[in-house]
């Protein structure tokens, strides 16, 4: 979602709501906001999974402290145990081949901290999951803070079935990656007191791809339903005012089959999530979830360690020139002479037209030809289409 758009629903939000939900501000002292927090999941595929251990901090200034130099080590119900190893600050990974990840297999997790406190989940058990039945997009009109002005979009839903399974908890992840690219290619450059002039003109930066993971919680059971099929899931929706949908976009879903007591978890921590600008949504409470400090019972431990069955399905969504509605992050501004004779400039890029006296061309913001600096990976993801 673009921040504008964030700022204007988050806005008719508090509008709407601001009679029943007042701003809560939780009195947390130090040692609270100093707790553990363990993020972790095994699933059946075989490869690396994560464990990510960090501190809690001040929510008046939330962010996560990657806690190193732990050691952790996931164990089964089988008597077996594989040690992980810290891939980068306080994110931990261990590799099980798939002949260890058997349906019915439970899994639980312990780190030792630095300090020399051990920290143990629960176990939790494999369960099947279903192969994702559909995933598709409707076109919707959405709404903006004037009500007599809506904005389309494409929202997202997702089809279950689990008919012959007892498979009634699912949690989804959604990973997007779209294409960014820089309208000009890099070709004139000004140093503060000389001019570079790039023959071939450097087209490296030219094309892009950026890769997000959608952190809203998407939570589905199927209790109430006799056939254990779950029809039109809504899932997130992107306005065609987003960049996303310029060049190229595209969604990988993952599909999990989680046990009750996760569905829970998840559940209390959808509850609690913060808004990108800090305020929380509803009157939040410190999640706790199956993990507890072996060393001292006291100390409360955060976060959550689970297992899961998973399926994954990537959806494409072409070009839509007549739906998109996006305004262009490069706006050159006009060159004059004057520039040429300022010392307070250091690195300029410019787009010179040598039939034009005035203005000489256009001065460049770096979004407008490197699309690195806007986010994105020059490297092509392999599922890329050509």
């Amino acid at each position: 979602m673009p921040f504008k758009h964030f700022i204007y629903l988050t806005i008719s939000m508090l509008l709407l709501f601001c009679s029943c939900i007042e701003e809560y501000r939780p009195n947390i002292s130090s040692k609270e906001s100093d707790l553990y927090v363990i993020a972790g999941k095994i699933t059946n595929e075989s490869g690396f999974h994560s464990i990510f251990v960090a501190k809690s901090s001040n929510p008046e200034d939330p962010s996560r402290i990657p806690v190193s130099n732990c050691m952790v080590t996931i164990y089964d119900d089988n008597d077996n145990y594989f040690e992980a190893e810290e891939y980068h600050g306080g994110e931990y990974k261990v590799y099980i081949d798939d002949s260890y990840l058997a349906l019915g297999t439970a899994f639980k997790a312990e780190i030792i901290t630095p300090e020399g406190d051990i920290l143990s989940s629960s176990y939790d058990t494999l369960r099947f999951c279903p192969p994702i039945d559909s995933i598709y997009y409707i076109i919707q009109n959405f709404l903006t803070t004037d009500p007599e002005v809506t904005n389309p979009g494409l929202q997202f839903y997702l089809d279950y079935n689990g008919i012959g399974t007892f498979t009634k908890r699912i949690k989804i992840d959604i990973e997007e990656t779209w294409q960014i690219e820089s309208k000009y290619p890099i070709r004139w450059v000004w140093h503060g007191s000389y001019l570079d002039y790039l023959i071939p003109p450097d087209v490296s930066k030219k094309v892009c791809w950026k890769t997000e993971k959608n952190e809203d919680i998407y939570l589905m059971k199927t209790d109430d339903f006799t056939d254990n099929i779950y029809k039109n899931f809504a899932l997130h929706h992107v306005l065609n005012t987003s960049e996303k949908l310029v060049f190229g976009y595209s969604i990988l879903i993952t599909q999990l089959s989680i046990s009750n007591s996760t569905f829970d978890y998840y559940k209390k921590v959808q509850a609690n999530i913060l808004t990108d600008k800090g305020l929380y949504e509803t009157q939040p409470q410190l999640v706790e979830g199956n993990i507890i400090n072996l060393s001292n019972g006291s100390e409360r431990v955060l976060g959550y360690f689970y297992t899961a069955g998973v399926d994954k399905k990537r959806i494409f969504i072409g070009l839509m020139p007549d739906f998109i509605n996006f305004i262009p992050v490069c706006k050159p501004e006009p060159l004059w002479y004057d520039y040429t004779y300022r010392t307070d400039i250091d690195t300029m890029y410019l787009w010179l037209d040598p039939d034009k006296y005035a203005p000489l061309g256009y001065i460049l913001t770096k979004g407008c030809v490197d699309c690195t600096s806007r986010g994105g990976s020059t490297t092509k993801p392999d599922f890329w289409p050509n």
